[in-house]
């Protein structure tokens, strides 16, 4: 009896132990890249949150010495479908080829990237999301 009760709690144990590291992994999404030395803004593209109950989508980058969290209120009206968000911008004010992380609790369409702007920053359901560096 003993060893079932043993079975049982360990069995409990490795569930609420997958439970937990599940609900982490759904709360945030992350994507990395390292920039160019070149220099030049940062995009990203990031559906807004919309987990029942949630209002606001946080967006934060790592990115060297810099970091920097915002939490923006998710865009509704006529904006209610799955696509509807952020098109993150980061403006660095030097270039820099340390590791650029971004995480949310949005879900990332397109990850991190140099060059030009993608086509959502025109769609009426994207808020453009301007992040300047200090360094």
């Amino acid at each position: 009896m003993r060893s079932l009760r043993v079975k049982v709690s360990l069995f409990t144990l490795t569930l609420f132990v997958l439970g937990v590291f599940a609900g982490v992994a759904a709360w945030a999404a992350t994507a990395s890249f390292t920039p160019s030395p070149q220099g030049g803004n940062i995009f990203a593209v990031i559906n807004a949150d919309r987990s029942p109950g949630t209002r606001v989508t946080t967006i934060s980058v790592k990115w060297g010495q810099f970091q920097r969290t915002v939490g923006r209120a998710n865009p509704y009206g006529n904006c209610s479908g799955a696509i509807a968000g952020f098109v993150l911008m980061v403006q660095p004010r030097q270039p820099s080829s340390n590791l650029f992380t971004l995480t949310t609790n949005g879900k990332i369409v397109r990850p991190p990237y140099q060059g030009v702007a993608p086509p959502e920053v025109s769609h009426p359901c994207y808020k453009l999301e301007r992040i300047r560096t200090t360094s």
